[in-house]
């Protein structure tokens, strides 16, 4: 599977999608993430285990939390932006 086709499937899981929407605005940690997007704790923590095995997020420790961040969020801010512009022109 080529590098293209790898992003849109890691997109295509609305989990993983909301997760990365949240991450851009600042870096969180799982429970929080839990609460924000109504998913349970366990599913955000798979989620977030493969952003991060795909290279698209790593975690940090801030005192006793593990948080999150996106490596490049321009990158990802860029993704999202055309994935909007597309959404709009088919309807």
């Amino acid at each position: 599977m080529n590098g293209q086709t790898q992003m849109l499937k890691l997109l295509a899981c609305d989990t993983r999608y909301y997760i990365l929407k949240e991450l851009l605005k600042k870096p969180d940690y799982t429970i929080s993430l839990s609460k924000k997007l109504n998913i349970e704790s366990s599913v955000i923590t798979h989620a977030l285990k493969k952003l991060e095995s795909e290279g698209l997020i790593h975690a940090f420790r801030d005192k006793k939390l593990k948080y999150y961040e996106i490596i490049d969020k321009n990158t990802i801010n860029t993704i999202f932006l055309n994935l909007d512009k597309l959404n709009n022109k088919r309807g």
